[in-house]
């Protein structure tokens, strides 16, 4: 998951260095050499702009024939009260209740942890990024995660936020990347599979639709050292992460800031290179 909101207003100085740090080593490409250009450079909007409809519709389809609900949450406010016990129904669907948001006021349940800080230009979201939670989450209660999107404990689906907004869930790849985060401890339940990939798809629909260009796919462990490996982890990686790389053809990587190489990925990319060679 994200990282914790500090106390005293200290949150965006600290964002900012962190966002500071440069490349580590160059993507790992499976045929060719690609590198993140401008990384650093920010150009924020007032607000995120709504999902192109397109891209939003297909994912509706998708939630349809898997049988899981989707829970569109990108207006939502952040800064208003929700109360922790009220149960979230959309559509006669139940996403369960808002739960407790760790916002540190004990008089209000605000989400605030999970708004989004402007936009970033589409054309730098270049990430696709895989996150768990650590826990156990139904729907409603990603509104306080600070990720575009999630796939809930029982497989129903999240989006949080469109695909352009300014977030601080992925440390040092909070700039270029667009999160997507799985419930469960470094690990995927079956039913979660097939959304966890619609989730996807829309994401690099989404930004394919307002800007094209190649992207990579990532983990959380790739931007953040003491993150390796458990996140996403090796179960999450190899049920989505991987074969959705292969599908939409990403490139893997960058590992930013204090990022890590996890093994599960360097042994997907040595596995396909031996494949090739043996072809």
């Amino acid at each position: 998951m994200g990282e914790k909101r500090r106390k005293g207003g200290g949150g965006g100085l600290m964002a900012a260095f962190i966002d500071a740090f440069t490349l580590k080593f160059p993507i790992m490409d499976l045929g060719g050499r690609w590198t993140l250009r401008d990384l650093a450079s920010f150009v924020g909007d007032p607000e995120p702009r709504a999902v192109d409809a397109t891209a939003f519709e297909q994912l509706q389809v998708a939630a349809n024939d898997l049988g899981v609900g989707l829970l569109d949450l990108r207006g939502e406010p952040r800064k208003m009260h929700h109360p922790m016990r009220e149960r979230v129904v959309r559509d006669g669907h139940d996403f369960g209740t808002w739960g407790w948001f760790r916002d540190e006021d004990p008089k209000h349940n605000l989400p605030i942890r999970g708004r989004a800080h402007g936009t970033i230009p589409w054309e730098k979201r270049t990430a696709l990024l895989w996150h768990t939670t650590g826990v156990s989450m139904w729907a409603a209660r990603f509104l306080g995660v600070p990720t575009n999107g999630g796939i809930a404990d029982n497989g129903d689906i999240v989006v949080m936020h469109p695909g352009n907004a300014y977030l601080w869930g992925a440390h040092a790849a909070n700039r270029f990347a667009i999160g997507l985060e799985i419930s469960g401890k470094s690990s995927i339940q079956p039913h979660q599979i097939e959304p966890a990939k619609a989730l996807t798809r829309f994401f690099y629909a989404e930004r394919q639709e307002h800007h094209e260009g190649q992207m990579v796919g990532m983990t959380h462990a790739m931007s953040k050292g003491n993150r390796n490996p458990q996140d996403c982890g090796r179960a999450i990686w190899e049920a989505v992460g991987w074969p959705m790389i292969q599908e939409l053809g990403l490139k893997v990587g960058p590992t930013v800031g204090s990022g890590g190489n996890p093994k599960y990925v360097r042994e997907s990319i040595e596995a396909l290179e031996a494949m090739r060679e043996a072809a």
